[in-house]
């Protein structure tokens, strides 16, 4: 599940339950896309806190070249990932992926720290 907020100068993007599958994380990475397409936003907090993320590293990969593949890193959007530490390892794959392919994606186990980087 994926719900927004609009917080003035960065959306926040809550997802919850679980990611099983490439075609879950990709609906939701593309979910928050579109959102902040649709609000005119540039930045977005998306917090990763409450879901269960039990995808392997090749989806974290595919996801970033798909990404990449469809230009979305010529839009200029930056997210700031909430994460928790019993998935670090794939939220560091998820971050290096991203940042290979100029995607400004990066992960905060701390939401003020993450928002002083949407907002630098």
């Amino acid at each position: 599940m994926l719900t927004f907020h609009n917080n003035g100068d960065h959306l926040i993007a809550i997802v919850s339950g679980v990611v099983n599958s490439f075609e879950d994380l990709s609906a939701m990475a593309h979910g928050v896309v579109e959102m902040t397409s649709e609000h005119w936003s540039k930045k977005a907090l998306v917090d990763f806190r409450t879901v269960s993320m039990n995808i392997d590293f090749l989806s974290a990969q595919t996801l970033a070249n798909d990404l990449e593949d469809e230009g979305v890193q010529l839009f200029g959007i930056r997210l700031a990932c909430l994460y928790t530490h019993e998935n670090i390892d794939i939220y560091r794959v998820f971050e290096t992926a991203h940042q290979n392919r100029s995607l400004n994606f990066k992960i905060f186990e701390h939401e003020d720290e993450a928002v002083d980087w949407l907002m630098s």
